[in-house]
C-alpha cells in the first residue's frame, strides 16, 4: 500500500495531529466512571460520536472549557456501570450504564429521570447496554444479554423504545456478543460478535448481514458515509461494504484498534502506534502518522471546531481542538 500527501491532504494531517496533541473532553464523550454531570448544550448528540459517519463533529460551538459549575449528578447506584456512554437528541439525554443494563432517559436542566430501561439481567455480569441512538422519537440501544441456556457466553439484541416515555417499540436479536448500533436513515446498522447486521428502523427486520472472514468481534459501533458502511474487528482489519446490499467494496489490514471514523472522502483509524488514513473510495492509503502510545476507543477525526480524537490509554483522556 502506498502513502502519498499533497497540500490539503497535509493540512488535514496537521490538523489531526493537533486535536491528538491536546487536552480535554467534549461534554458527549464516553465517561469513564458512573457519574453524569452537566447540562446538554447546542444541537445534542444523537448518538456515538455524534453522527452515523462518526466524525465527534459540533456544528454549533465548542464545549466550554472555563469556569464551570456542576448543575447536578446522577448518583452511581442508578447507572450500575463501569463506563457511561450518552446521546443527547431532543430535549433529553441519555445515558446507558455499560455494565448491569440499565439506560436512563434524563432532563438535561434538573437531571431528574425521566424513564429508565431495566433488563431482566441485571445482576449479571454478562450483560451491557452500550451506544444509544437517537432518531424520529425513537431510541435504540444495543444490549448483551445472557443466553437462556448455560452457554458461559452473551448474545446481542437492539432494543428500540419510545423516546417520550421508554416504552419498548420492538426488539432484535444480533447474534452473539455486545451489538454495537449505528442510525442512517431508516436503517440500522449493528457491530455484532461475527457479523454486521443491517436492521429495517420501522419494524426490526433485517435487510443484510455480513460475515467478516478474519475475525470474531467488532471493535465499536461502524461508520456510514456515502453509501457506503465501514467497520472494524479486532483483527485489525478495515472493511468497506455497499449499504444497497452489503456487496464489499474493499477491505484493508492496517492494524486498527478503533472504531472508524469518515470525513471528507477519508476514513481514519487509531493504531496501536498511530493513525492511518485512507481513500473511502478504494481504501489505498493517504497518509500515516506515529504517536507516543496507542490510540483506541474512539475514532480520530480531523474536523475543524470541535474535533474529538480517541483517548490516549496512557492517559485515558479524548482530546479536543476547536
Amino acid at each position: 500500500m502506498s502513502w502519498h500527501t499533497g497540500g490539503a491532504v497535509e493540512l488535514r494531517r496537521r490538523r489531526l495531529l493537533g486535536a491528538l496533541a491536546l487536552g480535554g473532553v467534549a461534554w458527549g464523550a464516553g465517561v469513564g466512571s458512573s457519574r453524569v454531570r452537566g447540562a446538554v448544550q447546542g444541537g445534542g448528540k444523537p448518538q456515538y460520536q455524534g453522527d452515523a459517519a462518526n466524525t465527534g463533529y459540533s456544528p454549533d460551538e465548542c464545549p466550554p472549557t472555563a469556569n464551570l459549575q456542576q448543575a447536578w449528578e446522577i448518583a452511581p447506584e442508578e447507572l450500575q456501570g463501569t463506563q457511561t456512554t450518552l446521546a443527547a437528541a431532543d430535549g433529553n439525554l441519555y445515558a446507558c450504564g455499560y455494565h448491569r443494563s440499565s439506560l436512563i432517559c434524563v432532563a438535561p436542566t434538573t437531571g431528574t429521570i425521566r424513564w429508565r430501561l431495566q433488563t431482566g439481567y441485571a445482576d449479571s455480569d454478562f450483560n451491557a447496554v452500550s451506544y444509544p441512538a437517537v432518531g424520529g422519537g425513537t431510541v435504540y440501544c444495543g444490549v448483551s444479554e445472557p443466553w437462556p441456556d448455560s452457554r458461559p457466553s452473551v448474545h446481542g439484541l437492539v432494543y428500540t423504545l419510545n423516546a417520550s416515555d421508554g416504552s419498548e417499540r420492538w426488539r432484535a436479536g444480533t447474534g452473539r456478543g455486545p451489538a454495537y448500533p449505528t442510525l442512517d436513515g431508516d436503517s440500522l446498522y449493528v457491530g455484532s460478535q461475527g457479523a454486521l447486521y443491517v436492521l429495517a428502523t420501522a419494524d426490526g427486520s433485517g435487510r443484510w448481514n455480513h460475515v467478516p472472514s478474519d475475525s470474531d468481534a467488532f471493535i465499536g459501533p461502524p461508520a456510514v458515509d456515502g453509501g457506503t458502511v465501514y467497520y472494524t474487528t479486532d483483527r485489525g482489519r478495515l472493511y468497506a461494504l455497499d449499504t444497497g446490499g452489503g456487496s464489499q467494496r474493499w477491505a484493508s489490514g492496517v492494524g486498527a484498534i478503533s472504531a472508524p471514523s469518515v470525513v471528507d472522502g477519508t476514513v481514519y483509524v487509531g493504531r496501536s502506534g498511530g493513525v492511518r488514513a485512507l481513500d473511502a473510495a478504494d481504501g489505498s492509503g493517504v497518509w500515516s502518522a506515529s504517536t507516543a502510545g496507542p490510540v483506541g476507543t474512539r475514532p480520530p477525526s480531523p474536523m475543524e471546531r470541535c474535533s474529538r480524537s480517541p483517548s490516549d490509554r496512557g492517559t485515558g483522556r479524548p482530546a479536543t481542538a476547536c
